[in-house]
């Protein structure tokens, strides 16, 4: 599961730019990446209860699935962040005020 979400992940990246606007950075809806990561859920609590095996198959899906959504949110996030940092000139941390 883990090398799908990675390798889905990779590819979501990738595709990021021909779908979305770089320039523009907007988040899904939430709704998209609890739609995305609801069969990986789904598929560990079921495994979990006893009720379902997990096959090589549905590790496959369910990590893809996550993997191909979370670039979506993780970017815009990560843009947004950035253009704060360089609006603020790399300031994170305020410097204390010198008195006196």
């Amino acid at each position: 599961r883990c090398m799908s979400i990675y390798l889905a992940f990779l590819g979501g990246t990738i595709i990021y730019p021909f779908v979305r606007d770089l320039r523009f950075p907007v988040f899904p809806s939430k709704w998209i990446l609890f739609l995305g990561l609801l069969p990986m859920l789904l598929d560990v609590a079921l495994e979990v209860a006893g009720l379902h095996s997990s096959t090589n198959g549905t590790r496959l899906f369910t990590g893809t699935a996550a993997g191909l959504i979370l670039p979506f949110f993780i970017i815009p996030g990560a843009m947004e962040g950035v253009r704060e940092l360089i609006a603020t000139g790399f300031r994170v941390i305020q410097e204390p005020s010198q008195k006196g």
